[in-house]
C-alpha cells in the first residue's frame, strides 16, 4: 500500500513536473527571444498588454498610459495654455474597460469632460476621495481581465486548472499519510506539493491565443529597448511609440535614442498628438513638455495611489533612470 501511494504521487508529480516544464519554456521564449516589431501588434490598450504580461494591481504607469492611448485614439484630446496642459473628453472607448476609466476620470475626478493634473490631487486629498478613486482603479482591473478572457487571451479558471487543484489536494493527502509511514519521504513530498501549488496559483492563464499575442507584445517591447533614432520614423509611429514606451516604462530608451529639446509654441500645434516631439526636417526630438507632463501625469496618480509619496517616484522607468 505504501508503494502504492508513493507510485501515486510521483506519477501526479511528475504530470506536474512536465506542465510547469511547458509553461517555463513558453517563458522563456517570451523574454529570451531576440526577435523584433517596429510597430504595436495591435490597437491595444497598454493597460492591457500589461495585463496579458501577468502585471497584477495598477500603477500610476497603467492609468497615465492609458490616458495617452485615448489621446492617441481620437478618444481625448489635449490643450496647453502656457505650462499648464489638460485632457478633454472627446468620444467614449468601445471596449468595456476603457469606457469605464474614461467615464471615470474626465467626469467624476474632471470637470464635464475637462481632466487637468491639480483634479487628481483634490480629488484624492480626502479620505472618501481617494476611498472611491482606488475603488473604481480596482473595478477597472478587474474589468481589463474580463476584456482579456472576452478576446479569448485569458482564462481565469479553466477544467486544467480545477483538474490540477484536484490532483494538489490528492498529493497533500497522499503526502500527510506518508508523513507517518516513510516520514523523510512525506517530508518531501509535502514542501514538493507546496511548492508546486504556489507555481499553480502563479501560472498567468494564457490561452493559445493569448501566448501568441504576448509574444508579439514582447518582440514590439524589444523593439522599443533598442530603438534607434536612424530608423525610419514617421510622426504617427513616434506617437505610438511613446505610449507605449510611456506604459512599459521605457522612456529611458527613447530618450537615449532621440535628442530632449524645449520645444517653442511654434513648434507645437494644439491639436497634434502627441505635444511630445517636434519634427525639423527629417528630425525628431523629444520635447521637454512632454516629459514634464509625462511626469506629472505620472506623480499626480501616483499620489492617489500613495499619499506622502516622493514627487517623480512614478516616473521611474525599468532601467532605474528617472524622467527628467
Amino acid at each position: 500500500m505504501t508503494w502504492l501511494m508513493i507510485l501515486i504521487f510521483c506519477f501526479l508529480a511528475i504530470g506536474h513536473a512536465v506542465f510547469f516544464v511547458k509553461l517555463a519554456l513558453m517563458r522563456r521564449r517570451l523574454f529570451f527571444g531576440t526577435d523584433t516589431l517596429d510597430k504595436p501588434p495591435g490597437h491595444v490598450d497598454p493597460s492591457l498588454v500589461l495585463r496579458l504580461d501577468g502585471k497584477r494591481g495598477v500603477s500610476a504607469k497603467n492609468i497615465t498610459s492609458t490616458l495617452l492611448f485615448f489621446v492617441q485614439s481620437g478618444y481625448a484630446s489635449l490643450t496647453r495654455k502656457g505650462d499648464k496642459v489638460c485632457f478633454h473628453a472627446k468620444k467614449a472607448p468601445v471596449y468595456t474597460p476603457g469606457e469605464y476609466i474614461y467615464h471615470f476620470l474626465f467626469f467624476e475626478i474632471g470637470d464635464d469632460g475637462i481632466l487637468h493634473v491639480d483634479d487628481v490631487y483634490r480629488y484624492t486629498e480626502s479620505d472618501q476621495g481617494r476611498a472611491e478613486f482606488l475603488d473604481a482603479l480596482s473595478q477597472w482591473e478587474g474589468k481589463l481581465e474580463e476584456e482579456l478572457e472576452d478576446l479569448h487571451w485569458l482564462y481565469v479558471f479553466p477544467t486544467f486548472k480545477k483538474r490540477m487543484i484536484v490532483s494538489h489536494i490528492v498529493m497533500l493527502l497522499l503526502s500527510a499519510v506518508l508523513l507517518f509511514v516513510v516520514a523523510w519521504f512525506g517530508v518531501f513530498a509535502l514542501v514538493l506539493t507546496i511548492l508546486s501549488f504556489i507555481l499553480l496559483l502563479n501560472e498567468p492563464g494564457l490561452t493559445q491565443e493569448g501566448e501568441e499575442e504576448l509574444s508579439r507584445w514582447h518582440m514590439y517591447r524589444r523593439y522599443l529597448q533598442e530603438i534607434d533614432s536612424d530608423d525610419h520614423h514617421s510622426p504617427e509611429n513616434v506617437s505610438i511609440h511613446f505610449v507605449y514606451a510611456a506604459g512599459f516604462g521605457l522612456i529611458a530608451s527613447l530618450k537615449e535614442a532621440f535628442p530632449v529639446r524645449e520645444a517653442s509654441e511654434l513648434s507645437l500645434r494644439t491639436d497634434q498628438f502627441p505635444l511630445y516631439f517636434y519634427a525639423a526636417p527629417g528630425t525628431f526630438a523629444l520635447s521637454m513638455e512632454s516629459l514634464d507632463l509625462l511626469r506629472d501625469t505620472e506623480d499626480a496618480f501616483n499620489q492617489g495611489l500613495n499619499p506622502g509619496s516622493i514627487p517623480g517616484d512614478a516616473a521611474s522607468d525599468s532601467t532605474g533612470l528617472t524622467v527628467e
